[in-house]
């Protein structure tokens, strides 16, 4: 609700959200903490309940990246990845949060640049497959409403995706999302018409779904609650899962972020407020100097103790892990020292490093998520 509120407030209707895929593979470099969980049944009943509340909220809705992106360990970014799970596997884990989807009303699904040869035996991408989109989601699963390409400007789409537009609204898809020559498409599109080779019905099909969307979110909507603020540090606090006990005193704070290059708006200044806390803190990044890493070492060597904070999380056309050079640094000082790793993202980050002394897992380095930990480093 407060999400969608928000939104109405800004002038978004359309919310791209929520994620309904399922983590079930930790080292899928592009989903991670965006879906709610690894088990499928507690997934479905948080997309619902997403769904519900953004319509309480004037907002509209849409699971994605349907038929289902969890189970992938490349990017669609770059390349187009490929699920080979069986039909029986697929309906008992990726397909069940979009049911629930679907029984909640969501507005729109969003497909997946995505192969699942199980339910297309020709490889193609799901955004490209009417077996998957008209077949599967529309015929099985009894989905009406509006269909929305991911971004056409991914790898895993293709190339020269404008020129496919008819193949797109014939495979099933509606709205076709960061077409990157608008006129290339509108024109492939008439010149499709025009001879025959697609069906005039569908465009008009499309246009009926886009415009019954668009009448669901007529007229006003809710204010935002104003203690949205309040929820969010309530929910940040929440989320913290605590493995093992954490030290006494303020032992120093490294902190490893592998990418620091990309546009991040909601990403915290993660160093100033763990800092806060009475620790030295150590940052790591992608260009750190060999001069720095002996000065973080030898501070945790007097010490005798460490907080180690990895930031791992999805992000587009990026690698998704620590640095081979940083996750060898890690090691180091989990060998060395007592350590406490805590995940500021993804809780998979330290799976390939010891096991540390206790770990603290945050699912996010917004802003409350960084409050909420260093509140909790800060306890006597």
């Amino acid at each position: 609700f407060t999400t969608a509120a928000e939104a109405r407030s800004v002038g978004v209707h359309w919310l791209f959200a929520p994620v309904a895929d399922v983590h079930s593979n930790p080292a899928n470099p592009i989903i991670s903490t965006r879906a709610f969980g690894s088990e499928p049944r507690e997934c479905g009943k948080l997309v619902a309940a997403f769904v519900r509340g953004a319509r309480r909220g004037g907002g509209l809705s849409t699971a994605k990246h349907f038929p289902g992106h969890g189970d992938t360990d490349t990017d669609s970014h770059d390349v187009l990845p490929t699920v080979s799970t069986d039909r029986r596997g697929l309906d008992r884990t990726e397909l069940v949060p979009f049911r629930a989807a679907i029984e909640a009303g969501v507005d729109a699904v969003m497909t997946a640049h995505v192969a699942y040869p199980a339910l297309d035996p020709s490889g193609t991408a799901a955004t490209f497959s009417a077996p998957i989109l008209r077949t599967v989601l529309r015929d099985q699963l009894g989905f009406q409403g509006v269909v929305v390409s991911d971004s056409l400007l991914m790898g895993g789409a293709g190339s020269a995706v404008a020129a496919r537009a008819p193949e797109l609204v014939s495979a099933g898809v509606d709205v076709l999302l960061d077409v990157s020559h608008p006129d290339v498409a509108l024109s492939s599109l008439l010149r499709a018409v025009a001879d025959g080779s697609l069906p005039e019905s569908l465009i008009h099909e499309a246009f009926e779904r886009i415009w019954a969307m668009k009448l669901r979110v007529r007229g006003g909507a809710p204010e935002p609650p104003k203690e949205a603020r309040s929820l969010a540090r309530d929910i940040a606090r929440r989320a913290l899962v605590v493995e093992g006990a954490l030290p006494s005193g303020r032992p120093p704070i490294v902190l490893i972020r592998p990418h620091t290059d990309y546009p991040d708006p909601t990403r915290a200044d993660a160093v100033e407020i763990l800092g806060s806390v009475g620790s030295t803190i150590h940052p790591v990044g992608p260009d750190t100097a060999e001069s720095d890493l002996t000065a973080a070492l030898e501070a945790v060597r007097q010490a005798g103790a460490c907080v180690l904070v990895l930031i791992v999380k999805p992000a587009a056309w990026h690698s998704f892990g620590l640095l081979p050079w940083q996750a060898r640094f890690a090691e180091r000082i989990i060998s060395d020292v007592p350590s406490v790793v805590c995940c500021l993202g993804s809780p998979d980050a330290d799976r390939n490093l010891p096991s540390p002394a206790a770990r603290v897992l945050a699912f996010s380095d917004v802003e409350v998520s960084v409050r909420a930990v260093a509140d909790l480093l800060a306890a006597p």
